[in-house]
């Protein structure tokens, strides 16, 4: 429990106000400090907005989205920064070509709240193509350009500057802090969650990040969405939204469990924001770090909730101090998880030949200590460009659960340079090397010093007998490989394995199984991946590269007699992997993996698909529930063992071979006829499937409550009428 003591060294440590010629919270010019007020109808969503981060003494949400849980999460921020003022939007749609309508009166007086006035103004705008909708809505008198990338000596007699985007380089930040402080104003927006692809980069380096932290804004790599049905309601959210308010709040031990919550959002969303740099936070949360000799450190059996607020945001802190910290001790939660190695454990280096034609990660055996550096050397004039080195499997990052069972980021992945590069994760991990998809083919030969063994078997490398003496390596993480898909998994449950060549030979048979199916070749552009977890970011597996699991289904994955009976978790969720969105139309996300399920417990594992989940079973009760409703598609979307009984039923009526055909014809319709609505989902499918089984399956869809068009009703009935018994008895 954070003490009196430390809320009194917490205030002491307060940074004071920036100074400006005027509160910030008082009227300014003929727009106060409310930008909302007056702005008619609620304000529309842009794509995939993103998340602020704010945490400045004089920053303040203007209005809010919706981000996890449900939660109301900063859209958007205005603050000062020496004379000047900034607003910041967390998608670049509202400061690009908006729509008339709230969204650009929202622009309109975020603007003139920047230039501190509503009279004409002379706006630039740079990376965006909004000049004509701003010059409207701005009025007559106002003079609107657009700058070009010579933009630098533009700036005179400019009162407010709209940006849009990330590409800018140091010069450009330099010119706009100087603006700034010198009182100008700035509108900016970016969709922050993009930057971080590819992976590896940190929010805190993005360049509009590095502007406007000083102002106390960042913009974090979350998502948001609608508050309301039609968009985004006026509303600015409770003031904990602020995270040196919601410190303050939450060292006072709050009972309001809906405010805790609040303030713990957003408190460790800018935690993991603050800049080195920072004296507007940062200075507060290291003295309560510093306080908590006992340090912060979840695990599974005392994990931290969010009831456990303050701990929670001290420990985001601490991991992106971490990540900043190109030589970092071993964080006091790894020997949790991931796991230490033994201190007498053999240091070792490792090479291996990495085909650079491969993308995505390259297993090595390899396992870096937590705390313990190691380098990666490339042989003498290799270019690097594409590669870079990884240290952790455990790709989820669980910011943003209610419970932490483990620290919510422990993997990390840094650019390879020519030579060595040498690199230290706090949490340590399985190493690899890991290439970009667009990466030039060829063979790099690539050493690693400073790891430990791991036990690793590669199908076609490794032998059983070698195997025998490699499973007992010291790393706590184990990989079993093959070309086709990659086991990462707790090495104690590798220990005992004697024969991985029969059980990886049954995995691949799996693979070949669900690539037959999906009509692409049995040779993988690289190889699937199961890594098991303590904890993973959503569900209890979830699809992906790699696809997680949780610790339990390690012992399934590691069993040839367990994976003979054919695990429907693991097998759906490969199945997801290897779906079609031409095929998947709304209500069948769930469903059409389970399709590739029930082919590999027949074709692989030799078993009914209906004993492979207890979903399948008691068909007819099922059946009989949907027709009593009314055969309402609603009811087929919402229970996808339901509506798996319709591909069932195909599946029994004609065999396998019509899916696999259907499947690869898919492949082959050009990018400008694939259907994009549903309902050209729905309707595509029914007429590909009645054409290949020369059925008319127009009757079976509507027996289901499927909709399909008049017109493709039409055209299927060049062929007869299919309906499997049971159905023609219920209707």
């Amino acid at each position: 429990m954070l003490t009196a003591m430390l809320l009194a060294a917490s205030i002491a440590l307060s940074p004071a106000r920036s100074t400006v010629d005027e509160p910030p919270n008082a009227p300014m010019a003929a727009i106060g400090s409310d930008l909302l007020a007056g702005i008619g109808g609620e304000v529309p969503v842009f794509g995939t907005p993103g998340v602020l981060a704010v945490w400045g003494p004089d920053a303040t949400v203007v209005i809010t989205a919706s981000g996890d849980r449900d939660a109301r999460v900063p859209l958007a921020a205005r603050s000062v920064m020496g004379k000047g003022r900034v607003v910041c939007f967390a998608h670049t749609g509202y400061v690009g070509a908006t729509p008339p309508g709230p969204a650009t009166e929202l622009l309109v007086r975020s603007v003139q709240w920047a230039a501190r006035q509503d009279g004409p103004l002379r706006v630039g705008i740079i990376g965006s193509d909004g000049r004509d909708t701003l010059a409207a809505a701005l009025g007559p008198g106002a003079v609107v350009a657009s700058l070009s990338s010579e933009w630098h000596d533009s700036l005179n007699g400019l009162s407010c500057l709209v940006v849009s985007g990330w590409r800018l380089n140091d010069g450009d930040l330099a010119v706009l802090k100087a603006f700034i402080e010198a009182g100008g104003g700035v509108v900016a927006g970016q969709t922050a969650w993009a930057w971080t692809i590819p992976p590896g980069k940190s929010l805190i380096d993005n360049p509009l990040n590095r502007l406007m932290a000083p102002a106390g804004i960042a913009w974090t790599g979350g998502y948001s969405g609608k508050t309301s049905q039609k968009g985004l309601a006026l509303d600015a959210g409770p003031a904990e939204l602020n995270a040196s308010k919601a410190l303050d709040f939450l060292l006072a031990e709050p009972k309001d469990a809906s405010r805790r919550d609040v303030a713990s959002l957003s408190l460790t969303a800018a935690a993991r924001m603050l800049p080195p740099s920072d004296d507007l936070l940062r200075p507060r949360l290291a003295t309560l770090l510093e306080a908590r000799r006992d340090g912060v450190s979840p695990s599974e059996k005392t994990p931290l909730r969010v009831r456990d607020a303050a701990a929670r945001a001290l420990l985001a802190f601490e991991v992106a101090d971490l990540a900043s910290n190109p030589s970092p001790k071993a964080h006091r939660a790894a020997s949790s998880f991931p796991g230490s190695v033994a201190s007498d454990a053999s240091v070792v280096a490792v090479t291996r030949a990495i085909n650079t034609g491969v993308g995505g990660w390259h297993s090595t055996g390899a396992y870096a200590a937590p705390g313990s550096p190691i380098t990666v050397q490339l042989g003498q004039g290799v270019n690097p460009t594409g590669m870079r080195v990884r240290i952790g499997c455990h790709e989820d990052a669980i910011w943003h659960l209610r419970e932490w069972k483990r620290v919510p980021e422990v993997a990390m992945e840094v650019d390879l340079r020519l030579g060595a590069t040498t690199v230290t994760s706090p949490f340590g991990g399985l190493v690899y090397i890991s290439v970009a998809p667009d990466a030039k083919a060829r063979t790099v030969d690539v050493t690693i010093e400073g790891a430990h063994e791991a036990p690793f078997f590669e199908r076609g490398v490794t032998t059983n007998e070698a195997w025998m003496k490699r499973r007992q390596a010291p790393a706590p993480w184990a990989e079993l490989a093959s070309s086709k898909v990659i086991l990462s998994v707790p090495s104690e449950h590798v220990r005992t394995l004697d024969d991985p060549e029969a059980l990886l030979a049954f995995w691949d048979r799996i693979m070949d199984a669900m690539a037959d199916l999906a009509g692409i070749d049995r040779v993988r552009p690289r190889p699937e991946r199961y890594v098991a977890d303590v904890q993973i970011s959503a569900g209890y597996m979830h699809a992906g590269y790699p696809i997680m699991t949780h610790l339990d289904a390690a012992a399934d994955m590691t069993s040839l007699e367990r994976m003979r009976t054919g695990p429907w978790g693991l097998l759906h969720e490969m199945g997801h992997n290897h779906q079609s969105g031409l095929w998947t139309f709304e209500g069948t996300g769930e469903v059409t993996c389970n399709v590739f399920a029930m082919y590999v417990l027949e074709t692989v594992c030799e078993r009914p698909w209906i004993e492979g989940h207890d979903g399948m079973k008691d068909r007819g009760r099922k059946i009989a529930g949907h027709n009593a409703k009314g055969r309402s598609f609603e009811q087929w979307k919402s229970d996808p063992f339901l509506a798996l009984q319709m591909y069932a039923q195909l599946v029994e009526g004609f065999g396998w071979q019509p899916f696999k055909d259907v499947f690869a014809d898919y492949r082959l319709i050009p990018k400008d006829k694939q259907p994009r609505t549903e309902q050209q989902k729905r309707d595509e499918w029914m007429l590909r499937m009645s054409n290949r089984l020369q059925r008319d399956l127009g009757p079976f869809f509507e027996a289901w409550g499927v909709p399909v068009s008049d017109q493709a009703r039409l055209q299927a009935r060049a062929w007869p009428d299919w309906m499997p018994p049971e159905m023609a008895a219920a209707k």
